[in-house]
This record gives structure tokens, C-alpha cells and sequence, in this order.
């Protein structure tokens, strides 16, 4: 689980923080799949966005590392364990909420359809309470860390080093984890987990 710094409260481990972690997964892998399947017979670069370009610092990061960083906020999120968010942990439950929210109101028989796809049956009704609570999970969590508000290290500086590393880290990669089927684990079911983290690996760092 994830706690945040200075605070005892872990990040929800319930339906609406799954819900969100699920959407996002779904939405942006789905964009994914779209970008490579275009570009087996188009040369052209396929502009696709993925749900970090909420947050400027990590707009520029390909989308095949965007889920995994995903992924590996998931794992330390649904893990027994305890775990002191970092910057990056934030920006991905910032953006992933943002995510789910933004596809709830735009089309909620989308929602449905990737719950079919989930792994837990989840008790919640798609209905404006829900959109309500999942609008406002990330700020209620964490309201004075604002990732939408960051656009390069210089807006962390009165952060400690301990927590602005990893979003740091993150700008860099280019190459998704070794333990990427590990970390969806629990989020997907182990057919699509197979499924996409071949897609991963064969689109490379394609956006």
C-alpha cells in the first residue's frame, strides 16, 4: 500500500481506486495496440496521447513507459507492504483519476465494458456519486502535491531528494521493467497481461 509522507493514511485500497487504475490501464493500452497495429502498415508516425501527459514534466515519456510506470504504481499501491509515496507514485494516482474520470463522463458504457475485463468483481454502481468520489480520490488523498502544476524540476525544489528521484528517474526510461507481468498482476487478467505485455515489448519505445 501506499502512504503518503507525513500522513498515516494509506491510498485507498478500494473499488474506486481499482476503478481508476483499471480504466486508465485499459484506455491506454487500447491506444497502444491502435498505435502499432497502424504503424505495421503505415510508415507515418501515429500521435497517440497517454494519460501522463496530464502531468507536463512526464508529457514527453513514450506511452509503452507510461503504462509501465503504471503498472509499477500499481504493484506498490496493491501490495501488502507499506510503501512511502513518492512524487512519481502521486503523479500516476493524479493522472490515472484524472484518466478514469474524464472517461466516465465521456462515455460510461466504455467503463462497463472494461470492468468485464477486470478481476474483481467490484461493488459500486457507475452513477454520479461514483464519478463524484473518483473526481475528488486523488485530491482528498494528497491535496497539496499538485502534479498538473509541474513542468520541470525546478517546481520540486521544496521537496526532499528521496521523493523527487523517482519522477526524475521516470523521465528517462526506455525500456519497460523486467517485472512488468509481474506488476499488472491482480489488475488484469493473466491472458490479457500476456497478451499486452508482448504488445509492450514489441513496440518498444514507440509513443
Amino acid at each position: 500500500m501506499l502512504m503518503r509522507p507525513g500522513n498515516d493514511r494509506p491510498y485507498p485500497q478500494n473499488d474506486l481506486s481499482y476503478l481508476a487504475f483499471l480504466v486508465t490501464a485499459y484506455r491506454n493500452l487500447h491506444q497502444l495496440q491502435l498505435a502499432y497495429d497502424i504503424a505495421q502498415t503505415d510508415s507515418r508516425r501515429h500521435e497517440v496521447q497517454g494519460f501522463l501527459d496530464e502531468v507536463p514534466i512526464l508529457a514527453d515519456l513514450p506511452l509503452a513507459m507510461q503504462i509501465d510506470v503504471l503498472a509499477e504504481v500499481w504493484a506498490r499501491h496493491n501490495a501488502k507492504r507499506v510503501y512511502r509515496a513518492s512524487l512519481l507514485d502521486g503523479a500516476v494516482l493524479y493522472a490515472a483519476c484524472r484518466e478514469a474520470t474524464d472517461t466516465f463522463g465521456a462515455d460510461p458504457g466504455l467503463v462497463r465494458l472494461y470492468l468485464k475485463g477486470g478481476t474483481r468483481d467490484l461493488d459500486i454502481r457507475l452513477d454520479r456519486w461514483t464519478y463524484h468520489h473518483l473526481q475528488t480520490l486523488y485530491q482528498r488523498w494528497w491535496r497539496t502535491f499538485d502534479p498538473g502544476g509541474v513542468h520541470s524540476p525546478l517546481d520540486l525544489e521544496d521537496y526532499p531528494p528521496r521523493m523527487v528521484e523517482p519522477l526524475e528517474a521516470a523521465r528517462e526510461l526506455t525500456e519497460v521493467s523486467p517485472k512488468l507481468e509481474q506488476n499488472l498482476g491482480g489488475l488484469l487478467n493473466p491472458a490479457e497481461i500476456r497478451h499486452y505485455v508482448a504488445l509492450l515489448s514489441a513496440a518498444g519505445d514507440r509513443p
